[in-house]
């Protein structure tokens, strides 16, 4: 059984809204997965590899994977016509990596606002050379096997840990992260400091818009609240909200565009023209 590094996400809230059955499985996910936090997708298999003793229906887990990936928890993609899923955010790091299946490959990244490289990692196991800025952690198997977890504190840190200040937050969101959580918590210091409606409620059609929204390569959350904050229009209107800029791929481009910013005055008065004189 591979060693797995759980954290503590009692106080999540995107944890907090699924399902008792979905937490469950997403927990054993974490058990089951490879180094890279890759497992498939297909039902049949999680069901008979995370819930051997349990009698669940293949429907159930099914609806309760496209709970995970609506959540935003887990990536779904196929490889091989075979269908698989990733852990977002896995975050083990150990000194040995052995991938068990295909690897999973974020096509959206380069629609994010600040998108980070993505990492191909070979098939063959590979041992990662020691790098500094790096704490090893010992953990003992059992009295004969051994093995070392190393920890990057380069690595981005989860949002549970994030400070919820604007500086905060406004840092995170420059790695481009995925889920909704930071994204709403901004705006909603935004909607307090501008006298804006805030969010209220992470829906899952919120969700489902936004996940659209940061797939496109012109959507820049941090830009787009940027330029509205020095609109009067904008916001003398009670139509302008956070569903407003999700709602759509226009919506939002026509603020970075500067189509709601005020219009440059011309201080500059014609010169006065002299009458003519004309003689008779």
């Amino acid at each position: 059984m591979p060693n797995r590094v759980l954290r503590d996400w009692t106080d999540s809230e995107r944890i907090n809204e699924l399902s008792v059955n979905a937490e469950c499985l997403f927990v054993r996910l974490m058990m089951k997965a490879d180094d890279y936090g890759n497992f498939n997708a297909n039902s049949k298999l999680v069901k008979s590899l995370c819930f051997p003793l349990k009698d669940f229906r293949e429907a159930d887990i099914t609806r309760w994977i496209q709970e995970l990936e609506t959540s935003g928890l887990i990536a779904l993609y196929e490889a091989d016509n075979k269908k698989y899923l990733h852990i977002i955010n896995f975050g083990q790091r150990l000194r040995t990596m052995n991938p068990k299946f295909p690897q999973y490959i974020d096509n959206q990244q380069t629609g994010n606002p600040c998108p980070q490289p993505a990492v191909i990692c070979p098939q063959p196991a590979v041992i990662c050379p020691p790098e500094t800025k790096r704490n090893e952690v010992e953990t003992n198997i059992d009295t004969k096997v051994s093995m070392s977890t190393v920890v990057d504190e380069k690595a981005p840190l989860p949002y549970d840990s994030v400070e919820k200040t604007k500086t905060g937050i406004w840092e995170y969101l420059k790695t481009g992260p995925k889920e909704a959580e930071p994204y709403v918590d901004f705006w909603n210091l935004f909607a307090a400091e501008k006298g804006v409606p805030k969010v209220r409620d992470i829906t899952r059609k919120r969700r489902q818009k936004l996940k659209v929204r940061l797939g496109e390569k012109s959507f820049n959350f941090c830009n787009i609240l940027k330029m509205a904050g020095n609109s009067e229009f904008l916001l003398s209107h009670g139509w302008f909200a956070f569903d407003w800029i999700i709602e759509n791929d226009s919506n939002y481009l026509k603020i970075l565009e500067g189509n709601y910013q005020p219009k440059e005055k011309n201080d500059q008065k014609e010169p006065v023209k002299s009458p003519k004189i004309v003689k008779i």
